[in-house]
This record gives structure tokens, sequence and C-alpha cells, in this order.
């Protein structure tokens, strides 16, 4: 086998742990294949950082990540099951139990405020971190607020982080277990994380830490947790037990994303290690690896008539496959289900107007067999938006991730062989919207489609 633990022993692709390292010479494309995995699970939260040589602060890592952090649950609020508000306020919603005075070490190093907020409470505060109300003391004085304002005072205004000198070890040592606890609570909000770290021989000692003290927590627990990281050969450090190292130099890129893709982090949303890769597989492509749907398509399975004899449940409440429900597994129809449709249904009402008049024609064009999205065809079928407006806001649909440039296939027209085309990156997300829509407002669409094919063909 090309890969090999840090231990020395053998492994295959499918050897999965939650830390994963990939080690490669400067310029073999470890750059390119750490934001690659961003597109290979594209709605899941991944948070890919590179780590410079040139910061050297305690976790300044871990302040990248919480910036993508934050803007993903702002962006996903939906899917994760937390009300997209100020830093702050995010933080209170995954550390519900945690006195707020504690949460003042963490200003310094995640640039947020608690210090400032003394006197109110977080009620009090509204999505853009604004006081609505006079301030009621309610809290208390924050702990800590003093000792920010200590740490400030030493610190040399740059950036985020403040400056050089962002507090002494022991205040560290506790931001440093807060911000575990934070990502640990997302990641079971969530029901997965990955953090992707380029260069991260060139993290501080503190991040380091961190990302040794959540692999020792994802092992423990079997989280679906997984930690992805590239540096260069000859750079490697002491690293925790469990952990799987891998030369890039003996793996292709291919290799590298179905190692990553197929196996480990399926079971672990799923939360067994009883079903097939192949099977693992399979169903993470059809539903991007969206873990609410993938457990909608384990209970499926499980429910199924046609596959009784082959399923059986076991220990926890996991689910073991005998069979291989290849077809079963790409030909379910997911508006048949009341949950997948309830979360459908929440993503489009928090789509703006005009987007949703765009997710709405595309899920009709899309609806025809071998169809295929086009700009163009969205300019004709919805006549109440300029091709500007419908630009605009349909660029915001790609970078929600909603749609997604479609690779494959052929091109019904000629001409539009260069043009780019798309398809909803949840492949169910269509066919659930086109059956919650209007029947008038599916033909309407429908009859002006149809136009439109007419004139490009004269």
């Amino acid at each position: 086998s090309p890969a090999a633990r840090s231990g020395g022993a053998g492994a295959s692709l499918v050897d999965v742990e939650p830390m994963v390292i990939f080690e490669g010479q400067l310029g073999m494309g470890k750059s390119v294949l750490a934001v690659d995995l961003q597109n290979q699970w594209p709605l899941l939260p991944v948070m890919v950082v590179t780590a410079s040589e040139h910061e050297r602060r305690p976790f300044a890592v871990f302040r990248n990540i919480f910036t993508n952090l934050f803007a993903w649950i702002r962006l996903y609020s939906d899917l994760c099951h937390i009300v997209a508000a100020s830093d702050e306020e995010i933080i209170r919603q995954l550390l519900p139990n945690v006195d707020p005075r504690k949460l003042a070490v963490l200003d310094p190093v995640l640039n947020t405020h608690f210090a400032e907020m003394e006197g109110r409470t977080m009620s009090d505060i509204d999505p853009t971190g604004e006081a609505k109300t006079p301030a009621i003391q309610f809290l208390g004085p924050l702990d800590g607020a003093a000792a920010r304002r200590s740490i400030a005072s030493n610190s040399t205004a740059t950036g985020k982080f403040g400056g050089t000198s962002v507090g002494s070890e022991p205040e560290l040592l506790i931001a440093g277990a807060l911000m575990r606890q934070i990502l640990q609570s997302f990641t079971a909000k969530a029901r997965c994380l990955v953090l992707v770290i380029d260069d991260a021989h060139n993290m501080d000692s503190f991040s380091q830490e961190t990302t040794d003290q959540l692999h020792l927590w994802a092992c423990d627990g079997a989280q679906p947790f997984l930690q992805v990281m590239f540096i260069e050969e000859g750079c490697i450090r002491a690293l925790p037990p469990g952990v799987s190292r891998m030369r890039l130099g003996e793996l292709t890129a291919q290799d590298v994303r179905e190692f990553l893709q197929s196996q480990g982090l399926t079971q672990r949303i799923l939360d067994t290690d009883l079903i097939p890769d192949d099977l693992c597989h399979v169903m993470g492509r059809k539903v991007s690896y969206n873990p609410t749907m993938l457990g909608e398509l384990m209970s499926h399975l499980a429910s199924s008539p046609e596959l009784q004899r082959g399923v059986r449940t076991c220990s926890k409440g996991v689910v073991r496959v005998d069979v291989n429900p290849m077809a079963e597994i790409l030909d379910y129809d997911f508006s048949s289900s009341h949950k997948i449709t309830q979360m459908v249904a929440h993503s489009f009402d928090c789509l703006d107007a005009p987007e949703q008049i765009i997710a709405k024609a595309a899920s009709v064009i899309l609806s025809h067999p071998e169809a295929r999205l086009y700009r163009p065809q969205l300019y004709h079928l919805i006549p109440e938006l300029s091709p500007m407006q419908v630009d605009q806001h349909f660029d915001w649909l790609l970078a929600r991730r909603l749609l997604t440039v479609d690779a494959g296939g052929q091109p019904l027209v000629g001409q539009w062989r260069t043009m780019p085309r798309y398809k909803f990156t949840l492949e169910c997300f269509g066919s659930v919207l086109l059956s919650l829509m209007a029947p008038d407002a599916v033909t309407t669409m429908n009859a002006r489609l149809a136009q439109y094919v007419v004139d490009l063909q004269l």
C-alpha cells in the first residue's frame, strides 16, 4: 500500500483516522488539493485555512478557522440549527452552560467583545451586535474584563489579533479549552466538521496542541470530525497516536479524493462502521454528504420492503446492510420524505424573493430528462427580472452552493458548447421544490421554456 501510518505499519487507503496528514515536496499541489476538498464536500462545514510562516501568534490558525466557521453558520444556519447572529451570540448558543464571565478570554484571540458587554444580557444584543435596549444589570461584571484590558494595553494594534502579546499562558490555555468546546458543540449540532490546514508545519504551538486535543476527542467517541493537514516533506512533528500519515508522491490526486470522500466521514456521520465502502461512496455522492439526508437515506434502506431480508438492525440502533442496494439508493425520491420536504422548504424560505424565483425556474428546467441549466434560459423564463438582476442573484445561489457547475453531459444546443451549465448541488433539491410549487406556476414556466426552445430552433 502507498499509505503508511506514523507508526510505520502498513495501512490501506480505506484505513481512516480523524486526523490525516499528507506530506509532499514543494510544488506537488498540496494547496490545490486542500481547496479541492471544499468542492468535494460542497454542503458540509469544511474550513480550509493556511498556516503562514509569518504568523506565529497563539492560535493564529484557529482565528482563521473561526472566521470561516462564523461565516458558514450565517450562510447555512438552517443546516446547523444555529441562529445566525453576532459572533458573540453564536458562541453563546454553542456554549449555553458556560458562565458568560469566562468568555472574555476569547476576545484577544477571536476578536470578540465579551468584555465590552458588561452589564448587558445576550437578549439585549441584536444580530448586528448593537444594543437594542438600555443595559440591564443581569450578568454582573464579567470576570476577565480587566485582564483583557491589560492584555490589550500590552499589545500593538496589528490586524484582528490585536498584537503580538495576546495574554498570559493560563488565559491562553483557558481560551484553547473554550475553542475546543465550541468546535465540539458545533460538530454535534451540524453532525459534521472538517478542518483542512495547508502548510500545517507552520502552526504555532498553541494551534498544534489544540489540533492534537481535538484529535484525541474525535478518536475517543468516533465523532463525525476530521482534520486534514498538508505539510512539506521532512517537516513532520511529534504526533498523537492514531494519525494517518501519507506521502503525496506515492498517491494520485484521485487517490486522495477517494480516500477522504468515500470512507470514514460518512460512517462517522451515520454513527456506524458497518456500511460497505462502495455503498458509503454512493450514498455520500447522492446527497453531497448532507448529514440529514444521509440519515434519511439510511432510514429508507432499513424500511425498504425489497431490502428487509438483507438489512439488520444491530447494537446502538445502527444498521447493517448485507446486500448492495445501489439501485435503491440511486432511485430514491426524496420528495416522499416529510423531513426532507420540510428541510428544502425551510432552505427555500431563507432565500430572497428573486432567488426563490430563480430556484423555481431552475427546478422546472432540470425536471426534463437530459436537460441542462444555462443562464440564458433563466433570462427568458423570468421576464420580471433583468438579465443583470438574474446574474446577480444567480451568483449568490452559487456562493451559497445551492447551485453548482455541472461538468457532466452534453449541451443541447451546439453554440452553447463552451457556456457553463449548472445543476442543484443537492440532486433532490429541484425535484422536492418542484413538488412544492403550484401547478399553474409550473405550467406557465414550462410553456415559456417550450417557446424558448422553439425560438432557438428557428
